[in-house]
């Protein structure tokens, strides 16, 4: 069976989401902070039992307990193999496969040209800043507070005003022609090939794998537009980047400042918010969206506080919210974007700005009810607004009543006549969310099966999430509650990693084995279960010592089927082999008992 490099299927995994993918088969509900929930397409069920996470890319069936990531759901819904599958998944993604397989679009040799291509020119165009033609660009950089160490680290450049200065110069390097134009760098016209960017401080954008993929260029003059970015290529899609993406990669923040322009971000970076990012001269997608999720849990959106700015707030609020995210609304006063609070405030009056962000639903409420004046017909206007705010945006029925209370507070309508406005009452909402949320979990404590492979199981999730406690799994010999099999190739591997000081996430761990369907399905069920840990340490303990209890609890059975076919004189036993079996039993009892003290 052919392979594929592990940067590809990487890649891969990166761009396909599977909430989108099993929503071609399954109609999904929104279930809990990042969840779905449908009826299961593998087992005939009345009840939906079928759960996808967005944020661990993990299906999970609570009835059938088939589990997996989006390759093993596609194997399984198509009856394929894994190398259709990868086909299926990438043919959807708009990616080419490696090496001619024959498919549509670029092939990897090709990819890498076009992509050296764009790292030659990032080159060129740096070098450029540094020139006399770049002396005005370097100048307005560093007269934005920008650093050499700061104008490094984001690749910044300049595009003379020349006709083909660049092409020239990475045709002489080897670059062809036509790939030039396909990148985005060279463009044709009646005197023959030209420069795409000319006379614009260039900013490189580039990829959570380190590639430059496209540009953006500031014109220096009056001229129009004041940004000029590259379309999409065959190595770049504006829709499913960020600007900035690279550097949250790198240094693994868990938040994300979300704003509108190349220079917010790096104003914010160098004032100490080394997380912001940018969409690409388009509107806020869900693409990017989600592509910002995978690595940070924590967004705030921080656009411009003029008209436009609110209005793409709204509109980022929506598609965070349509993608199950709470965002959190970092609003600036006097119509400023961030670049300019910063200059006329301070980065201190930006950080108590961040501190008093509002969630999403907050800021739009907010909103509303701040239009409301003395008259009835504003109360009323604010208040119908405000709740059908509320109905939207909220993510559960106890956020929802908190929304409506504080409109009722803030214009005087009931609580129940709010709650008709948005055609519910508080009891059928209450009813809604049971039979959405919990139902799942219901169907997974009746069926628990083997305890000791679900203490296994969570065991393995806590060592992969703290590494830490490997000492203490080291300290136990925690291998010999566990049979020969994937769950104890695992817990070697973890436990490796741990003595190591390195970690494997579940995402790692899912491509590693993600051309096996039996181990995939098995990683899913170990992931999938969304339990935080408040005290792991405390937990780790408390799930050793159920191994240790249940293993004694096994040979205590086994004495006590001996001693019962004693008793129905169906096994021979001398005096001294009988005393010794109650011995055993006794001391096991008392083992047992030991256990479940230390384990209050």
């Amino acid at each position: 069976m052919p392979r594929f490099p592990q940067s590809f299927l990487d890649e891969l995994a990166d761009r396909v989401d599977i909430v989108d993918v099993i929503s071609d088969y399954v109609t999904l509900k929104g279930s809990g902070r990042s969840g779905f929930v449908g009826l299961c397409p593998f087992h005939r069920e009345k009840t939906p039992s079928f759960s996808v996470s967005a944020d661990k890319q993990l299906y999970y069936c609570f009835g059938c307990h088939e589990s997996g990531n989006v390759f093993g759901f596609i194997m399984k819904m198509e009856n394929v193999d894994f190398c259709q599958s990868v086909r299926i998944l990438a043919e959807r993604a708009g990616m080419a496969l490696p090496e001619g397989d024959g498919e549509k679009g670029i092939g990897k040799e090709k990819k890498q040209r076009l992509l050296q291509a764009n790292r030659l020119a990032a080159h060129y165009y740096h070098d450029m800043l540094y020139t006399p033609e770049g002396a005005e660009a370097l100048a307005y950089l560093r007269g934005r507070g920008l650093s050499d160490g700061h104008i490094r680290r984001f690749g910044l450049g300049y595009a003379p005003n020349d006709y083909d200065a660049l092409t020239q110069c990475l045709k002489q390097k080897g670059c062809d022609a036509g790939e030039l134009m396909e990148v985005g760098l060279s463009v044709m016209s009646d005197r023959g090939l030209r420069d795409f960017f000319r006379n614009r401080i260039m900013f490189p954008i580039i990829n959570t794998y380190g590639d430059v993929i496209a540009f953006g260029g500031r014109v220096m003059d009056k001229s129009e537009p004041k940004y000029l970015n590259t379309g999409d290529t065959p190595v770049f899609n504006k829709r499913k980047n960020l600007y900035g993406i690279n550097i949250i990669k790198k240094n693994g923040s868990k938040r994300a400042i979300l704003c509108e322009g190349y220079m917010d971000v790096i104003a914010l970076n160098i004032n100490g918010f080394d997380y912001a990012v940018a969409s690409l001269g388009t509107a806020l997608t869900r693409d990017q969206v989600k592509l910002l999720h995978r690595y940070c849990p924590e967004i705030y959106i921080s656009y411009d506080g003029d008209r436009a700015g609110v209005s793409a707030t709204h509109k980022a609020i929506e598609i965070t919210r349509q993608e199950k995210i709470k965002a959190k609304v970092i609003a600036l006063k006097d119509g400023k974007d961030p670049d300019e609070y910063m200059r006329d405030y301070g980065p201190q009056a930006y950080s108590d700005a961040m501190n008093s962000a509002q969630w999403g639903a907050d800021y739009l409420i907010n909103q509303e009810l701040a239009k409301q004046a003395d008259s009835d017909e504003d109360k009323a206007r604010a208040a119908y607004n405000a709740s059908q705010l509320a109905s939207k945006y909220s993510f559960d029925t106890i956020e929802l009543e908190m929304y409506l209370r504080r409109i009722s507070s803030a214009t005087g309508y009931s609580l129940e006549a709010l709650y008709r406005n948005i055609g519910k009452s508080q009891t059928q909402e209450a009813v809604s969310l049971t039979q959405e949320v919990v139902l799942p979990q219901q169907i997974k404590k009746e069926s628990t099966g083997d305890s000791a492979q679900l203490v296994q199981r969570m065991l393995l999730r806590l060592l992969c999430e703290y590494p830490s406690l490997c000492e203490i799994a080291a300290k136990e010999q925690l291998e010999q509650y566990f049979e020969p099999g994937f769950r104890r190739e695992l817990l070697l591997m973890l436990t490796e990693a741990g003595r190591e000081k390195q970690r494997i996430t579940q995402q790692e761990l899912s491509m590693i084995y993600v051309e096996d369907a039996e181990k995939s399905k098995e990683i899913g069920a170990i992931f999938f279960e969304e339990m935080q840990f408040v005290e792991p340490r405390t937990y780790f303990r408390q799930c050793i010592l159920t191994l240790k209890k249940d293993r004694l609890l096994r040979k205590r059975e086994a004495d006590k089927q001996r001693l019962d076919r004693y008793v129905r004189q169906e096994l021979y036993l001398d005096e001294e082999q009988l005393r010794q079996l109650v011995k055993h039993m006794g001391e096991l009892d008392a083992q047992i008992k030991k256990i479940r003290l230390d384990a209050q």
